[in-house]
């Protein structure tokens, strides 16, 4: 006697692969935006990064003061829709690239700027926490955090 599949069998199989490939097909284009994303605001924290410390060297090599500059922008407190980390008249950063979102608003992977050193970069529906210090330059947020962690890898 020959066992095969009853048709009601093979029915029942084919229905459970379609929805398994239908569920990971509609879970690929949000996987694909959320490491798009992550990319982007790597790119921006080390613009920043490297802004702050272009900005020193080249105070070195004019001979002018030669410390970091005070502070980022003069963008004010919690405004939306403003250019951060565009430095100051005297000392130039980034030429308007990165949009700041505020408090009332979170947009997804966008910047709020929360004080004159410390920003908050909302991503994922957390906000990761940046200080900038401008007796040393850094510019980083609390490595416990594990967004932190994956966005300075």
């Amino acid at each position: 006697m020959k066992k095969t599949f009853s048709i009601l069998e093979l029915i029942f199989v084919l229905s459970i692969i379609s929805i398994l490939v239908l569920f990971f097909m509609n879970n690929i284009p949000n996987i694909v935006f959320n490491q798009k994303n992550i990319f982007k605001i790597k790119v921006d924290i080390a613009l920043i990064r490297s802004s702050i410390q272009k900005n020193f060297r080249l105070k070195l090599l004019k001979k002018t003061e030669a410390k970091y500059i005070n502070f980022l922008d003069e963008v004010k407190i919690n405004k939306e829709g403003e250019y951060l980390f565009t430095g100051t008249k005297k000392d130039i950063l980034i030429n308007n690239i990165i949009l700041s979102s505020s408090l009332e608003k979170k947009k997804e992977y966008s910047w709020i700027k929360v004080s004159k050193s410390k920003y908050i970069l909302y991503i994922n529906s957390n906000n990761i926490e940046f200080i900038y210090d401008n007796t040393n330059g850094n510019f980083d947020c609390n490595i416990k955090n594990e967004l932190c962690k994956e966005i300075n890898e």
